[in-house]
């Protein structure tokens, strides 16, 4: 898939945030992948000497497995459980990997636009560097890395832990930049300012951001299609479109989604949650 990293603001200096890793390669043998995570007393490891654990384990067979949700997958295997239909066919599959297999022999036939071998084999180059620019992943969801600080914040979205509370109202934040810019909404603290419509924002990035709605300028573009994008986040996320990267996955039971929002409206099936509730007196 594309990454957000290549692309460069057009006359300003952007710092695209890190996007996840999509591949969910089944890992029940012995691997001669290494990964960079620290050991037992702390210490930064190095790719060199430290092998991927395998501690996802199968009850029914044994089958281990590097990430959670490739476990959950493939204990489909021995339910009834089928969640992924062809739509030409209407053949049904246990795991996505399957389901995707089965879906070429449908388009492997028609003529069809797309890139010359050069540049699909360019484009697997590109996401290798990248899995070896970014060593430290996920156990749950994938998602990798540059440096452990990143995968260590990154593991309080699954755990929920938010250690920083606002003395103000006891609000909690999973990190510590989000905790400082929220304590600004108790000071009223706005310091930058547009000067075309004189709104304030509470950091420079928010002012930059909006001040493109004056200028329509779209610095970020994607080169599988040419659309602008406002943002980084905007370019991400529609990245996915061309690449079908669904990097957040259900712990519960492995469905695959494109947007961080669908897994957590998704997880409520599982949970029971419902969080907004109506405020009308015959409703109550």
């Amino acid at each position: 898939s594309t990454s957000a990293t290549r692309h460069q603001m057009k006359g300003e200096d952007a710092q695209p945030q890190e996007m996840a890793s999509t591949s969910f390669p089944r890992a029940s043998g012995p691997s001669p992948e290494f990964r960079q995570h620290g050991d037992s007393d702390g210490k930064r490891g190095s790719p060199q000497n430290l092998p991927i654990e395998h501690h996802f384990a199968c009850k029914e067979c044994g089958d281990t497995f590097r990430l959670k949700v490739l476990l959950v997958q493939h204990q489909r295997v021995h339910s009834e459980e089928k969640g992924w239909e062809c739509g030409d066919c209407g053949k049904v599959f246990r795991g996505v990997a399957e389901f995707n297999e089965h879906r070429k022999s449908h388009v492997a036939a028609e003529p069809r636009p797309g890139p010359s071998r050069a540049l699909e084999n360019a484009a697997e180059k590109r996401e290798q560097m990248e899995r070896e620019a970014k060593p430290f992943e996920c156990e749950e969801c994938g998602k990798r890395f540059k440096k452990n600080a990143g995968l260590s914040q990154h593991l309080r979205v699954h755990s929920r832990e938010k250690p920083f509370d606002c003395e103000e109202c006891g609000r909690s934040f999973k990190v510590n930049t989000h905790l400082f810019r929220h304590q600004k909404l108790h000071t009223s603290e706005k310091p930058f300012a547009c000067k075309t419509c004189s709104r304030d924002f509470l950091d420079r990035q928010e002012l930059l951001k909006h001040q493109r709605m004056h200028t329509g300028h779209l610095p970020f573009d994607c080169d599988d299609c040419g659309k602008s994008f406002r943002g980084v986040n905007g370019l991400a996320e529609h990245q996915r479109i061309h690449s079908g990267a669904k990097p957040y996955g259900c712990p519960h039971c492995g469905k695959l989604f494109r947007r961080s929002s669908e897994l957590t409206k998704h997880r409520r099936i599982h949970t029971g949650e419902k969080p907004y509730a109506c405020g009308l007196p015959w409703a109550l």
